[in-house]
C-alpha cells in the first residue's frame, strides 16, 4: 500500500503544481483582456471573473495504476453488479412459475423452473 501511496501522491504533487501553473497563465490573459475592455461594463460583464480549475484526480490516477489495471478494476466491478442481480431474476422467475394457472407453461420464464431452482 506504501508504493502505491508514494506513487499517487508524487504524482497528485506534479498535477497540483501543473495546475497551478496553468491557472496563472489563465489568470494573466484574463487580466489582459480585462485590462483592454476598460470601463466598458458590458465586456467586462461578459468576460466575468476567473474561476481557477481545480488538479485533475483522474489523471493523476490514471497514470498512477496505468490503463489495463483501470479496466480491469472496471469490469470486475460491473461483472460483480450483474452477478449480484441474478437472484433478483431467479426469484422473480419462481415467483411468475407459482403465480401461473397451468404449470406446463414454461414460455413465461426465463429458466425452466427447476432450472431456477438449481441455480
Amino acid at each position: 500500500a506504501k508504493s502505491c501511496y508514494d506513487s499517487v501522491n508524487a504524482l497528485w504533487v506534479k498535477e497540483v503544481e501543473r495546475t497551478r501553473e496553468v491557472n496563472a497563465a489563465k489568470r494573466a490573459k484574463h487580466e489582459e483582456a480585462l485590462a483592454k475592455c476598460g470601463d466598458d461594463a458590458k465586456k467586462i460583464a461578459k468576460l466575468g471573473s476567473f474561476t481557477p480549475a481545480p488538479p485533475n484526480l483522474a489523471k493523476v490516477l490514471w497514470c498512477a495504476f496505468g490503463k489495463w489495471k483501470i479496466i480491469w478494476a472496471m469490469s470486475l466491478y460491473v461483472l460483480s453488479s450483474l452477478l449480484q442481480f441474478l437472484p433478483v431474476l431467479i426469484l422473480n422467475d419462481l415467483v411468475k412459475y407459482f403465480e401461473m394457472g397451468s404449470p406446463p407453461n414454461y414460455q413465461a420464464l426465463l429458466f425452466h423452473p427447476w432450472g431456477d431452482v438449481v441455480g
